[in-house]
C-alpha cells in the first residue's frame, strides 16, 4: 500500500501533554456521515529547530484525492483521557484546499492527491 507523509510545525510539545492528530478522508466520502476519518498520531522530529511533527501513513489504495485537517490534544496532569484543545485546523503550507463537513457546520480541508500506484 502507498503511504504518505504528513508534517506539523507547532511549539507544543509532547512532554507537556501534547498530542497531534492528521485525520484523512477521501475527497468523495467527506459528506458521508456514516464514513469516519482516518486519524494517524504525528510523533515529534527529534532534534528539529521548528518543533515539526510527522506521520508517515499508509492509507487503503483507492485513487483520488483525499482531504486532511489536524487536531490538537492535551492530557493534563492526573488525567488519562486526552482533552480535544483544537477540534480541526488546516494545514497553513497546503497548496490546495476544500470544504467538509466532518465538523460542526462546514470547515476548510487541505487537500492531497494520491494517483494510481
Amino acid at each position: 500500500m502507498p503511504s504518505s507523509e504528513y508534517t506539523f510545525q507547532a511549539s507544543s510539545e509532547p512532554q507537556a501533554g501534547y498530542e497531534v492528530l492528521v485525520r484523512v478522508i477521501h475527497k468523495d466520502d467527506r459528506f458521508v456521515p456514516d464514513i469516519s476519518t482516518m486519524d494517524f498520531p504525528l510523533t515529534p522530529v527529534a532534534h528539529s529547530l521548528n518543533n515539526l511533527w510527522q506521520a508517515n501513513v499508509t492509507i487503503p489504495v483507492r485513487p483520488g484525492t483525499y482531504l486532511y485537517r489536524y487536531q490538537l490534544l492535551l492530557t493534563l496532569p492526573g488525567t488519562l483521557t486526552p482533552k480535544v484543545i483544537a477540534r480541526w485546523f488546516t494545514d497553513p503550507f497546503a497548496r490546495a484546499t476544500d470544504m467538509g463537513t466532518k465538523a460542526p457546520g462546514q470547515c476548510l480541508l487541505s487537500s492531497w492527491r494520491r494517483c494510481h500506484s
